[in-house]
């Protein structure tokens, strides 16, 4: 038997798709209600690559959910997502895989908003940093 001579210091903690030899696996947990996570801010040292994510809303009610990538200054980018509720429906979901990797330069803010009473908004994103 061959001794492994590579090995990657987070393999354990895989889940979903595999980053490949590159940087640090992230997997950031969305739990927001009525209000904004900032789930990477601007100001990170690391260039920071989203492969999925997935958003859900909890409740019945009238309230939404957008994930967004803006500037430091919170000049809008570009939009990663947007939920909503339809005819007061529980248990929607977004979730998108790509597959090549959006990359956020550093000084970028990744964000969840939810909007509206009672909302709850929650979900994953994963990625990588390097």
């Amino acid at each position: 038997m061959a001794l492994m001579t590579f090995r990657e210091p987070n393999q354990v903690r895989w889940v979903g798709i595999r980053p490949g030899h590159r940087g640090t696996q992230i997997l950031l947990d969305i739990d927001v209600g009525n209000n904004t996570q900032i789930l990477i801010d601007g100001t990170q040292v690391t260039i920071t690559y989203l492969t999925s994510w997935f958003m859900g809303l909890v409740r019945d009610g009238a309230y939404s959910g957008a994930m967004e990538i803006t500037e430091n200054d919170d000049t809008h980018v570009c939009w990663l997502g947007y939920i909503d509720t339809l005819a007061l429906q529980i248990g929607r979901h977004i979730t998108q895989d790509l597959t090549f990797p959006i990359e956020m330069p550093v000084g970028y803010k990744l964000k969840v908003v939810a909007a509206g009473a009672g909302s709850q908004v929650y979900g994953y994103v994963h990625g990588w940093e390097e």
